[in-house]
């Protein structure tokens, strides 16, 4: 459908998606009006576990942006700064009519919201009153608190010791919770202890550098402190969770350097839509979650990862989701034996021929749901027997669509069809890599 008028006018339509994250998931539906999509919002309620529904618009133009699904808000937030930071959608009149009247309409059911009946700290005078203001509760939550939200109600000996929690250790934080880095050649030192103490060294940092810094509380990954270049990144929010994501007009240039004490990189570069990434500057050693890494972003063509340390990794949940263009990716350097969850991890890579899987060991993993689905340009898939899975591992539609490998059966396309047939000389790998030495191994081709 010509979804184009006169002069090439840009349209916007809106969808209601039960999984922001992932539309695909859940139910999801499409409406001419925002109106129309807030209505089905509040209708349907969000039963996916771990997810959170969401509306969104689409963008029908001529730009890169062009029928590309952007989250416009949840229950509680307008992705406002999410989608600003996207130039094309500040420029667009009918983006920020849409983000006017999700704020209004936002508005207009706070005012509706019950007033605040009860606080679980109500009256104990010896709490700090930040505190007792942060335990508040609503008439219309305080039936899932089963009575326990007014439990220390009017209690005088209530108190506590207010503390940061301790900071698990990073290759570059000591057991007493000192961090040691340097920052263009000078050496910093911190103790972990206060937020005074974090902004007076953050001050001394940016006033020796010539770019700036600020510190980010990890919501994933080992949930540490992390001093990040604001020319690259910026703290956001997928979802309900915050994370540290990469600026796609970064002023710093295109070699990516990452946060310092950065153990999370999950959706870290999440819908960038540039072509290429250089990520041979970027030390992933103390990484534990690539969970979303890459997702959706759809115009990159290759990336080169063969520099990645992923020995501390444990998740790499749909890392390359939705990289629709991607032909060339190595990650034939990848250690693997202590991940547990692949789900998803290369679902709809539409443009892949061939992965290098050689160096992946399954000894961890617990779940391949989706890993390869709907990669219909797939013709091998190389492993070495460090692949064997456990009866444990739970994928159901592992090979769906993937309808270019040799031998594709729609009735075996699960987990148990993930058994590697020897190659018997096969030489399509190192054709295309060009490579001195032929990987060894085996290949999937489906019995």
């Amino acid at each position: 459908m010509n979804l184009f008028q006169d002069n090439n006018k840009p349209q916007i339509t809106f969808y209601f998606a039960e999984c922001m994250e992932f539309p695909n998931y859940g139910e999801y539906k499409e409406f001419p009006t925002l109106a129309q999509a807030i209505s089905h919002f509040e209708k349907c309620p969000g039963t996916l576990l771990n997810a959170v529904k969401c509306v969104g618009f689409i963008l029908h133009d001529d730009s890169i942006y062009n029928d590309v699904k952007q989250p416009l808000m949840t229950s509680k937030h307008v992705l406002k700064d999410d989608i600003n930071y996207i130039s094309h959608y500040a420029n667009i009149t009918l983006v920020q009519e849409a983000i006017k009247e999700a704020e209004c309409y936002l508005r207009s059911k706070e005012n509706s919201k019950p007033k605040v009946t009860t606080g679980m700290f109500d009256n104990c005078d010896p709490l700090p009153a930040e505190m007792r203001e942060n335990f508040k509760f609503t008439d219309e939550d305080f039936h899932i608190l089963d009575g326990i939200g007014n439990m220390f109600k009017n209690d005088k000996s209530v108190n506590f010791e207010i503390m940061e929690g301790p900071i698990p250790p990073a290759p570059i934080q000591d057991e007493n919770r000192f961090i040691c880095f340097r920052v263009e050649g000078k050496e910093y030192s911190l103790r972990i202890v206060s937020k005074e103490e974090m902004q007076r060294v953050k001050e001394e940092v940016n006033k020796n550098s010539k770019y700036t810094y600020d510190w980010f509380k990890e919501e994933t990954g080992n949930k540490q402190w992390v001093l990040y270049d604001t020319d690259y990144f910026y703290a956001g929010k997928l979802g309900i969770l915050k994370c540290l994501r990469y600026k796609e007009n970064n002023a710093a240039g295109n070699k990516v350097i990452i946060p310092l004490n950065c153990s999370s990189c999950f959706h870290m570069f999440y819908n960038y839509q540039g072509r290429y990434l250089d990520l041979s500057h970027f030390d992933t050693t103390g990484i534990t979650t690539m969970e979303g890494m890459f997702s959706t972003c759809s115009n990159l063509v290759k990336l080169d990862l063969s520099n990645f340390n992923t020995e501390s990794v444990e998740n790499m949940r749909y890392m390359f989701e939705d990289c629709s263009n991607l032909f060339l990716l190595d990650v034939s350097s990848f250690s693997t034996e202590n991940v547990v969850n692949m789900e998803g991890m290369f679902f709809e890579c539409d443009s892949l021929e061939f992965l290098d899987l050689t160096s992946f060991n399954t000894a961890s993993l617990e779940s391949l749901y989706r890993m390869f689905y709907d990669c219909n340009s797939l013709q091998r898939i190389y492993v070495s027997p460090k692949w064997k899975l456990q009866e444990k591992v739970g994928g159901m539609c592992v090979f769906d669509w993937c309808t270019s490998l040799p031998r594709y059966n729609t009735e075996q396309i699960d987990a148990e069809m993930a058994s590697p047939i020897n190659p018997n000389g096969d030489t399509t790998l190192y054709k295309i890599l060009n490579s001195k030495k032929k990987p060894t191994g085996y290949l999937f081709l489906l019995k």
